[in-house]
Parts: structure tokens; C-alpha cells; sequence
């Protein structure tokens, strides 16, 4: 890892701590931070921003210097804060939204403090109906995340990025898994309820409700809406999740906002796990699957992630709504020469389940003679049915040999050549 600050690329790096977290429903908006201790006797800015990246180039983090604390002529420590922080510094004037753009509602809480953003092409241009009264831009931003179904991303990004929650799954392997995985449970919430507002202009009367904008006076009428939690004991005591008082919820979205409050809020399930995550492949907001260490397979979404950096990266993560099945094992046999079987490979998936699962480089050390395997096919696919174990055969090549400190390369995928080097791609 080496962080990219002020046009000066840091690589000596001490004590660094990352956990990015999301909330999927947009209920709330994180401010997400990296900490570390910087070994230079550099100047480092407050207000600039610095970049983190793995060794492939890849941004992890690339956040605003809110703090940088000299602790001895060569080590300073810095915290960095993504742009959500900002957006909490400027008031945006109410205004009444009429079939109003959603994708334009976004862009100007970024465009009035002059940040960079992105929206994913996922991210349908909604309709937004209702009062928006005056607020920060970071509340008006998760107000729109909430109504439309979206979320802000604002790690392993250039920019903070809004995005739509992907149904893909993501299996975890077992040999990327520690330990058990541990479940919690969380408390009942008996019922989640919503209500809709709508505004007609007019003159009010002394019983109405009403806001202004501007010069214009706007009747407000709202009715609530809930569902209620039919798994839950009897003789529950009432614990209701209400999130009214958002006045840009209506007729027209509140069903599936209810619905998205109850896939979170009904289910008790709460499940943590520390995985190998050297590339951060999972990320908040990811769902994924994984093995409970008996025989289900517990499915959800990733709440949040705690790196810890080292030889490999590892992370713990939460996950949230929860969805527990009885587990199939899927077993990637690779072999050479068709019949010489050199590792496997274990999965777990629900029954009836669909995969794609990429297949990976075979790298065997024996008597001496170091060899990396190629598989033959990028992917194996397939589906778990109803059986217990669903074995998949993957043949390899022998790519690369080393033994006595000579490298013999058998089999590459490219190869680029110019005046000075050539660059093997296996």
C-alpha cells in the first residue's frame, strides 16, 4: 500500500486503518476515514487530499487531510475524510419538487461545493415529488439515496459515486474464510412504517398543515403506511422503525420503501466473519455468500469492512439482511494431463443455485521444483441442484517451471516486448 499526497507518493507507511461502511437503505450517509502514521519529515496540507492505493495502481481511498499531527521530525500521523464531511458544511435553499430529475437533485449537493461525483448508469433518473426543505447537502443526498433505492460509494473510487444495489452474488470460498463465522441476533422490530406526503398550492386553513417556498404556500396532506412483522413471538413488546417526516416520500414510492425497511429491519440475523480481502474484491454494499462451517450458507449484504494490512490483506465484515439455506459443496478438481489431479477447490452455494466461479492459477512447490499451473478456461459454471456435492473438472497447462534458480515459461497468455524489456502476462 503507499498513499499519493500533495504530488509526493509515500510508500513508508505505519498503523494504517480503513473501514469503509455503507448503508444500504440510505438511511444514514458515512463519513468514511483512513488513519495512518507517514514516516517523512514532508509538510503534509490540511485540506488537500490524499490518495490510497495497493500495488496495482488501484485506489482503496482518496480523501480529504483532516488532521496531520507532527509526532517526531520524521513520523506524522494524518486522518483522511472522504467528501460526505464536506457536504455537511452548506445549507441548500427548500424547494418544491414537481416530477423533478433525481440525477439533477444529486449532482447540484456536489456541484454547489465544487466536488467531482459520478452516477452509475444503473442509477434510473427517478422522479421526485414533494418538499425538500432547507438542509445540508449530506442529508439532501441520503434523502434522494433513500427515496430511489440507492446508495453513495466512497471507497475503492476516485470520486464519491452513486450506485444501485447489485442482486449479484459473490461467493466467499471456504479457504478465504477464518475460523467460523459468528451470528447475532438483533432486537424484534414488530413493524416498520412510512408516510406520504403531498402539496397542493393554496391558502391554508387554521387546521392545515402547510410550508413555504419562496412566495408560494403549499397545503401539505400525508397518510402513513406500515407493515407489520409476522415472524415475531407472541407477546413481543411494539418496537416500530418509524421514518416519517421525509416529505419527498409519496403515493408513488412508498411501497417499495416499506419493503426495503422490512428486508432489513424483520430480519434478526446479524452475521460477522473475517475473510482474506488483499485486493478489497469485497466491498460494502457487495452481496456474498458464506460457508457457516456446518451446513448452511448464510447470504447477505455487506454492512461494512474492517481491513487489517499486512503480508495480505483481511478483513472483518458484517452482514446484513440475512438469508440462511442448506449448503452445497462444489468442488473444483484441477487436473493435468486430464487425469493428475494438482488441488482443489471448495465452494459452498444454496441448493438450486446457479455459479460462475473464476478458476484460478495452480501454484505447487514439490521436491525442490516450483510450478505454476494455467487453467485451460477462464470460468467454470454450472448449477447445485438438489445434490450434496457437484464436482467440476478444470484442466491445466503448465505455465511457468522453476527449479535451481532457472525459470523455464511454457505457456503464457500474451506477451509485450519493446527496446528494453519484454513484460510476460501468464
Amino acid at each position: 500500500m503507499y498513499i499519493s499526497c500533495n504530488f509526493k507518493t509515500h510508500r513508508k507507511i505505519k498503523s494504517l486503518s480503513f473501514a469503509p461502511e455503507v448503508d444500504i437503505l440510505g438511511n444514514e450517509l458515512a463519513v468514511n476515514e483512513f488513519r495512518c502514521e507517514l514516516i517523512t519529515d514532508d509538510k503534509i496540507p490540511i485540506g488537500k487530499y490524499a490518495a490510497l492505493y495497493d500495488e496495482n495502481n488501484k485506489p482503496w481511498a482518496v480523501y480529504r487531510i483532516t488532521e496531520a499531527q507532527r509526532l517526531s521530525p520524521y513520523t506524522v500521523t494524518i486522518k483522511a475524510q472522504s467528501d460526505i464531511l464536506i457536504l455537511d458544511r452548506k445549507k441548500l435553499p427548500a424547494q418544491m419538487c414537481v416530477n423533478a430529475s433525481a440525477k439533477t437533485l444529486i449532482a447540484e449537493c456536489f456541484t454547489s461545493f465544487g466536488l467531482f461525483y459520478e452516477i452509475d448508469d444503473n442509477v434510473s433518473d427517478a422522479n421526485i415529488n414533494g418538499y425538500l426543505p432547507e438542509q445540508s447537502a449530506r442529508e439532501r443526498l441520503q434523502w434522494l439515496c433513500f427515496v430511489i433505492g440507492a446508495y453513495v460509494k466512497s471507497f475503492f473510487v476516485a470520486m464519491c459515486t452513486i450506485k444501485k444495489i447489485d442482486n449479484t452474488t459473490t461467493n466467499i470460498p471456504l479457504n478465504k474464510t477464518f475460523y467460523r463465522p459468528k451470528i447475532s441476533y438483533k432486537d424484534y422490530v414488530t413493524a416498520v412504517t412510512a408516510t406520504a406526503y403531498s402539496y397542493a398550492e393554496g391558502t391554508p386553513g387554521s387546521t392545515d398543515k402547510w410550508v413555504k417556498v419562496g412566495n408560494k404556500t403549499y397545503i401539505q396532506t400525508s397518510q402513513t403506511a406500515s407493515l407489520s412483522n409476522t415472524d415475531v413471538p407472541e407477546d413481543t413488546p411494539d418496537n416500530i422503525i418509524d421514518l416519517s417526516n421525509i416529505t419527498i416520500v409519496n403515493d408513488s414510492n412508498i411501497s417499495s420503501i416499506l419493503q426495503r425497511l422490512a428486508a432489513e429491519y424483520f430480519n434478526r440475523e446479524q452475521l460477522t466473519a473475517d475473510i482474506i480481502n488483499t485486493y478489497g474484491e469485497i466491498q460494502p454494499a457487495d452481496k456474498v455468500s458464506v460457508f457457516d462451517g456446518v451446513e448452511d450458507v448464510i447470504t447477505g449484504y455487506v454492512k461494512s469492512t474492517r481491513f487489517t494490512f499486512g503480508k495480505a490483506a483481511k478483513s472483518a465484515i458484517v452482514l446484513t439482511q440475512t438469508v440462511t439455506e442448506k449448503a452445497v459443496k462444489v468442488v473444483l478438481s484441477y487436473r493435468y494431463l486430464t487425469n493428475i489431479e494438482i488441488a482443489r477447490e471448495t465452494f459452498y452455494f444454496p441448493k438450486n443455485t446457479a455459479f460462475e466461479l473464476e478458476n484460478s492459477y495452480i501454484d505447487t512447490t514439490e521436491q525442490g521444483l516450483r510450478r505454476v499451473y494455467l487453467p485451460l478456461t477462464e470460468k467454470t459454471t454450472g448449477n447445485t441442484g438438489e445434490r450434496e456435492v457437484t464436482e467440476k473438472k478444470v484442466n491445466c497447462d503448465i505455465a511457468l517451471e522453476f527449479k535451481d534458480n532457472i525459470l523455464d515459461i511454457l505457456s503464457v497468455d500474451s506477451a509485450n516486448k519493446n527496446d528494453s524489456e519484454v513484460v510476460i502476462i501468464a
